[in-house]
């Protein structure tokens, strides 16, 4: 199944995908999806898969973001069985700039992989993506990022991140961060951590009384929520999914959202 979505000039948009139990059942092949952004425009992109969805999932997604126009996605994934999403962002107008947030979380007994692809094909573009993985007990993930600029191109920024916790150590996660560089007017970096919990952090809530389990819990959605931003709060339905997706991934009661 192919979806497209194309965002005029001028115009701004905000897209949320609910992938999984919120939305289509992705069955089979891998759903494509492809976004063209016209010059000067600007989407926000919610992608949110929570872990009472189906047990396969196979994911394309393919953006092209003209001249002076801005792309963002923030994804929650925190899948049933396996899923895969397989993205490649390319930036062919001068100026334009995307954004990658991901907070993903590796279930007990389950796969998540990413693989990302971000293509500078004009000057002055900016990029930045970051991803922090949470896993559990016998989970699995891999994070890959790779940033490509081609000869010849000028003013690139490009930022990548990775991050991963593992709360018990037990999960295998694979942090891959890559750059491609073939010009020389450029300012880029990139890097990975793979991390257990502070000692210190569980100590200090648990000196205030908290129990270890729930220390745990607090820390790991805070390791989460860094790449989620406050402004959801404003977006009532994007709001109240994310708390559906991060109380089930965490096993706790989902917040109340109260509509104004």
């Amino acid at each position: 199944m192919t979806h497209a979505l194309t965002i005029a000039a001028g115009q701004s948009s905000t897209w949320l995908e609910k992938l999984g139990e919120h939305g289509l059942q992705l069955a089979g092949g891998p759903r494509e999806v492809h976004i063209r952004l016209a010059p000067d425009s600007r989407l926000t992109h919610y992608r949110l898969l929570g872990p009472s969805g189906p047990p396969e999932l196979a994911d394309r997604l393919t953006v092209e973001i003209g001249a002076g126009a801005s792309y963002e996605q923030r994804m929650l994934a925190a899948p049933a069985g396996q899923f895969r999403s397989e993205q490649t962002i390319r930036l062919h107008g001068r100026g334009a700039s995307a954004t990658l947030g991901a907070a993903c979380v590796a279930l007990p007994q389950t796969q998540l992989d990413l693989d990302i692809r971000v293509i500078h094909d004009a000057d002055d573009t900016v990029s930045e993506q970051r991803i922090n993985v949470l896993g559990a007990d016998r989970g699995k993930a891999s994070a890959q990022v790779e940033t490509q600029v081609p000869p010849g191109r000028h003013g690139i920024r490009a930022n990548q991140l990775l991050r991963a916790m593992q709360p018990d150590g037990k999960a295998v996660i694979a942090l891959r961060p890559r750059l491609s560089i073939l010009s020389d007017d450029v300012v880029c970096r990139h890097g990975a951590t793979t991390s257990a919990l502070r000692e210190d952090e569980l100590h200090y809530l648990r000196s205030r009384g908290i129990p270890r389990d729930e220390a745990v819990v607090m820390l790991s959605e805070a390791f989460l929520r860094q790449i989620l931003p406050d402004d959801e709060k404003g977006e009532g339905e994007v709001h109240g999914l994310i708390e559906q997706v991060l109380a089930l991934a965490l096993q706790r009661e989902p917040e109340v959202v109260h509509e104004a």
